[in-house]
């Protein structure tokens, strides 16, 4: 049995709640009750440094915080600023510049487009250049033959009837081709801006092809050009007459320039599935394989070709390209340099 006497434990005053002897109760069994004393100054001493610790620690770590989100804020800008300064000299026409990327994948993609889309303004730039060029020289020809042949019925050949009517002639001829000129370039513009319609209708395509190759026999007796047409049936299309016509003239006036020294030049008309396909083949130097997608575009010449002196507006092919794109048509050219070239088109039976 324990006394009262005073003991020590793992630091702790421990105390008897009675000096008696401890006696079994009548169930048998004995009962201690212990009280235990102990100060909370050392746990206010750990939570006061805990307290200073967790300051230092927020300090510390908002100031990391802050210098990564200035460092990430300066990387994800400084190329945003990079492309809005190039962005800015593009606005002021100078085209061709390329845009730095950053390290992300998002900002690298629109530096790509951004160079893309200034390439792009680059070729737009140079084609309108080259558009009105050659827009000036078309138009200042014929208005200065009108101009010198005018004055020369004034001064020379006024009393001279047929002095007077050949320059009038040359008058009238320039004129129409000034006319021609300026037809071609509205109704290109109409058609590249859609406010055209077409008037569909089905037609036979081997008799419009034959009524407008009479109008190239005089062109053959008088230059040599053998012009030849293979189609074996009629040819039932649906589509607007008058501009199928007009692509095909388009298409002959151009092989008739680019023929090559045979001046021999190959239409062919024929089925293709449900499609009829017509082919306007030359014999002439053919057309570089780097060239051949841009033969579409305005006044655009090949190297390797070398133009006839024939009448033309500069025009024909793009001309060609917005109608068979209003009937959502294909189209396109197959060519080998030293062969000539094939332009074709189809359309529906």
């Amino acid at each position: 049995p324990l006394t009262g006497e005073k003991t020590k434990t793992l630091g702790y005053a421990c105390y008897l709640s009675s000096p008696s002897v401890l006696l079994p109760d009548s169930s048998g069994s004995s009962e201690l009750v212990m009280y235990i004393f102990s100060p909370l100054y050392p746990v206010k001493s750990t939570v006061s440094i805990l307290r200073v610790q967790l300051i230092y620690i927020t300090i510390i770590a908002t100031l990391l915080a802050l210098a990564l989100a200035l460092y990430l804020a300066r990387r994800i800008s400084r190329p945003i600023k990079n492309i809005t300064h190039s962005a800015a000299e593009m606005g002021k026409g100078h085209y061709g510049i390329k845009f730095q990327g950053g390290h992300y994948s998002e900002i690298t993609d629109l530096a790509n487009t951004l160079t893309n889309a200034s390439r792009e303004l680059e070729k737009t730039d140079m084609y309108q250049k080259d558009l009105i060029a050659n827009v000036s020289h078309d138009l200042r020809t014929p208005l200065t033959m009108i101009k010198s042949y005018a004055e020369m019925i004034r001064d020379l050949s006024g009393n001279n009837p047929k002095k007077r009517d050949a320059h009038l002639a040359v008058i009238i001829d320039e004129t129409d081709r000034l006319n021609i000129l300026v037809n071609d370039m509205l109704n290109l513009s109409r058609m590249q801006n859609r406010t055209i319609s077409l008037e569909r209708t089905n037609f036979d395509l081997k008799a419009t092809a034959e009524s407008l190759l009479a109008s190239y026999d005089l062109l053959a007796e008088q230059e040599g050009y053998k012009i030849k047409f293979n189609c074996s049936a009629p040819m039932i299309v649906n589509g607007d007459e008058a501009r199928i016509k007009q692509v095909l003239s388009n298409l002959i006036t151009n092989a008739v320039k680019y023929c090559g020294e045979d001046m021999v030049i190959i239409i062919n008309l024929k089925k293709a599935g449900r499609k009829v396909r017509c082919e306007v083949i030359d014999h002439g130097a053919g057309i570089a394989p780097d060239e051949i997608n841009h033969v579409w575009e305005r006044y655009y010449k090949s190297s390797t070709h070398h133009v006839r002196p024939t009448d033309g507006s500069g025009l024909g092919l793009s001309i060609v390209k917005e109608i068979l794109t209003l009937h959502k048509a294909n189209y396109g050219v197959n060519s080998k340099l030293g062969k000539g070239s094939t332009f074709w088109f189809e359309l529906d039976l």
